[in-house]
């Protein structure tokens, strides 16, 4: 540059800078020399002074402040756990970066320690959200140099933390946890809860990546700020009243989704319900149900949730809002028409910038959000309360006719209510597109948007049993209806994920980036352009925290969020759809015993299976068990363990005594 147009009279810090000098691997801090206090005749001098122990990069100017420090410091905002701030008084900071001692150093983790000279607390809450700022905003545990001027918290520079700690990288996990689920912690969770559920399936599992998280995020529950995603839009028009607090739907940490329990369950708000009292239902209902029994939480929507006043009452909120809620709901389901012909895939222009790409993507998401995700969120919304409303009435004909249930459980094989609506809902295949296998409709996936698009698998549709009791075969019309309208409304959305994707892969060309785009979130390739090295900081962060994958249990709860040693909830082998008598069954893997993973969202089963055998989060009600259920033959859960060691077997041994398995694996 031009010193000549330098202002004469500021004093300059003249120092090294390069890209190469911090990476997210190392750092060179304290490395080279910075001179202070520098006047624009010594300005030459200086660079030329810096520049002999420095080769590899430019020199950069700055205005020097360190005479106008009130106090000055270090901080790493995660150091093995824990925030560390080494401050002192005045231009401090140059000491500490050439390796003397701190006046005063703060740890910050569950609590607070000083030692040395004391520091106002409201400056020390000011420091420690900046540095949190900087942390969020680089997406890893950062050293931050800082100086107090004029009672305001000035950042000098941040350069990452080389090498965290798995117990690094778990803190600054539970710290991004935290921040991003404030809209629910605003308006009165008293405990974040985090959930496995069927978001997983939706999401390939494992295969999971952060990119298709937040864009999942973004389309179902907006941008937590002023802009409504798919499930505001499509819950309001049939009468709820939800709002930001549900934003995000979705966590993704340490490599694992996890769905957001409060957000999950405040969509069930109906208007006229107030949001402190439905969450006061959350935190001293809802919390407490999933702390005493865990496998709640897998698919909520279908088993503990208020849907119909007779439950508003038992969990004491106003039930005539649920009544006007149920009566809307049932009026929309005898006016549903489900679409009779698919989307033909759509193919993306190709672009040769980025701006344009990103333009074009930003178009296409919101155009989803307002359209066919909403016109989801509708038609599943739909499908869930028909199969609650068929629950509900089983219940009642347990109560009050026994003899007619007795009946239904001889013929459909479980007197639980839940499993014998699941049993006669999906006794007839629920109807779905039937198209040829070609490029024109290969779409179909997962909600993960690095995987492969693939076909609709190939059908066994068969009539139901005949269900004589008039009110129960309306209600399983309507409920086999909604399902149909559901799995079909289901191609337009994914033929627009698909297009999505087209886009993602152009930025990944684009930009050099690769599989890694699709480590960073949606906001962070608007904000980067991912040719940056701030997005390869972020992708170095990301797969380090996937690399620390059992840092959480499953589900989360808050209160044990930070303990070393997290708790998982027991799984056991289940029988969660079909019949199995008692007594001994022996299959062969891979020909009568059919595994099926999550990310098996287009699967095909043989002649020969006798038996599924899927995750422990695949229930009634997700896409994949309405897939699964045309093959009419028992559906068996395994927990995650297990299921790697059927896998690998060539003989699944299943006893059946009652409602306990026990599996052997040989």
């Amino acid at each position: 540059m031009d010193i000549s147009k330098l202002d004469r009279g500021t004093l300059y810090a003249v120092r090294s800078s390069a890209a190469a000098e911090d990476s997210a691997d190392a750092t060179a801090a304290g490395r080279f020399e910075t001179i202070l206090s520098v006047g624009f005749d010594d300005l030459g001098p200086a660079i030329a002074r810096v520049k002999e122990g420095y080769n590899k990069g430019a020199v950069i100017l700055q205005p020097d402040l360190s005479s106008r420090m009130m106090l000055s410091g270090v901080a790493y905002t995660n150091l093995n756990g824990r925030m560390l701030l080494n401050i002192g008084r005045g231009c401090h900071v140059q000491r500490i970066v050439k390796g003397e001692g701190a006046e005063t150093t703060v740890s910050i983790n569950n609590e607070v320690t000083i030692k040395g000279a004391p520091i106002s607390p409201a400056l020390l809450e000011s420091i420690r959200e900046g540095c949190m700022r900087v942390e969020r905003y680089f997406g890893r545990p950062m050293d931050v140099e800082f100086a107090v001027i004029d009672k305001k918290v000035i950042y000098l520079q941040a350069r990452p933390l080389p090498s965290p700690t798995a117990a690094s990288i778990t803190e600054s996990e539970v710290r991004r946890i935290s921040y991003e689920l404030r809209n629910a912690t605003k308006a009165g969770l008293s405990e974040v809860v985090l959930g496995v559920g069927n978001y997983r399936e939706i999401l390939g599992d494992s295969a999971a990546t952060n990119l298709s998280v937040s864009t999942f995020n973004y389309v179902f529950a907006g941008d937590g700020e002023s802009v409504p995603g798919a499930a505001q839009l499509g819950r309001n028009e049939l009468g709820y009243d939800v709002g930001m607090e549900i934003s995000p739907c979705l966590v993704y940490a340490s490599g694992k989704v996890y769905y957001n329990f409060a957000g999950d369950a405040m969509q069930f708000r109906p208007k006229g319900i107030r949001l402190e009292d439905f969450m006061h239902v959350v935190n001293n209902v809802y919390i407490p149900m999933a702390k005493g029994d865990p496998d709640l939480l897998n698919y909520p929507e279908l088993r503990m949730y208020a849907q119909f006043p007779e439950q508003a009452e038992q969990v004491g909120l106003d039930p005539e809002p649920f009544r006007k809620l149920a009566e809307n709901n049932r009026r929309a389901l005898l006016a549903i028409e489900p679409p009779a012909t698919p989307p033909e895939k759509e193919f993306m222009a190709v672009f040769s910038a980025t701006g344009p790409c990103l333009t074009e993507l930003r178009r296409r998401l919101d155009a989803m959000r307002t359209g066919s995700a909403k016109e989801y969120v509708k038609a599943a919304r739909l499908a869930f309360f028909a199969l609650e409303d068929i629950r509900l009435l089983l219940s009642e004909m347990r109560a009050s006719d026994a003899p007619h249930y007795t009946a239904l459980v001889r013929l459909f094989g479980s007197d639980d209510p839940e499993k014998l609506r699941d049993a006669i809902v999906y006794n007839e295949s629920i109807r779905n597109f039937e198209v040829p296998r070609e490029e024109r409709f290969k779409y179909l996936g997962s909600f993960e948007l690095s995987l492969e698009r693939g076909f609709p698998p190939e059908r066994r549709e068969r009539r139901g049993v005949e269900i004589a009791d008039l009110a129960l075969r309306e209600k399983v019309f309507l409920a086999r209806r909604a399902l149909e309208m559901r799995e079909k409304k289901k191609f337009f959305l994914l033929r627009d994920l698909d297009v999505v994707r087209q886009l993602y892969l152009q930025m990944a060309e684009l930009t050099n980036a690769g599989t890694e785009l699709f480590s960073l979130g949606l906001e962070e390739l608007y904000m980067t352009g991912c040719d940056t090295l701030l997005a390869r900081y972020r992708s170095a962060m990301r797969r380090e925290a996937a690399q620390n994958s059992n840092a959480f249990g499953e589900p989360i709860f808050g209160s044990t969020m930070r303990s070393v040693a997290q708790s998982t909830t027991a799984a056991m082998p289940e029988l969660v759809f079909g019949k199995m008598e008692d007594g001994e069954h022996r299959f062969a893997v891979g020909t009568e015993a059919k595994i099926v993973r999550a990310v098996d969202q287009t699967v095909e089963v043989s002649e020969d299976a006798l038996v599924l055998i899927v995750p422990p989060n695949i229930r009634p009600g997700s896409h994949l068990f309405t897939v699964l259920s045309d093959y009419n033959i028992p559906v068996v859960s395994l927990p995650a363990a297990m299921l790697g060691a059927a896998k690998d077997a060539t003989h699944l041994t299943i006893n059946k005594k009652g409602n306990a398995l026990d599996i052997v694996c040989d």
